[in-house]
């Protein structure tokens, strides 16, 4: 919850708590029990708010992206679950190494690349 109240995709807490509290805990394995879970939970009339394996993965990594520039006005702690790597693979992944010029030119690379 990065110190705040309101929506925001469960990955943020997921990011957290990868980030933070575990270091060597089996991330796959993690994600599939907590889907595996969220699946069981939701009413049949929700299952299709459901996401996939992928799009929680993809929900995760910039998840990460947001945690590690919340930790970067704070000072880093945790197990840090490749932090540094993992987030300039995602940018990476966005700018291709360059910087894109605007917030607007990297929502849309977001878009682009995470649907």
């Amino acid at each position: 919850d990065f110190q705040y109240c309101g929506k925001g995709p469960p990955t943020k807490d997921l990011a957290y708590y990868f980030f933070s509290s575990v270091g060597s805990l089996d991330e796959d394995a993690s994600l599939q029990f907590y889907l595996d879970q969220l699946t069981q939970r939701l009413s049949s009339s929700s299952s299709d708010k459901v996401p996939t394996m992928e799009q929680l993965r993809d929900s995760l990594e910039l998840a990460y992206c947001d945690y590690f520039r919340f930790m970067s006005g704070w000072g880093y702690w945790g197990s840090g679950v490749g932090g540094e790597k993992r987030v300039k693979g995602v940018l990476d992944r966005l700018d291709g190494g360059r910087d894109l010029g605007s917030e607007e030119a990297y929502e849309q690379a977001v878009l682009r690349e995470y649907g």
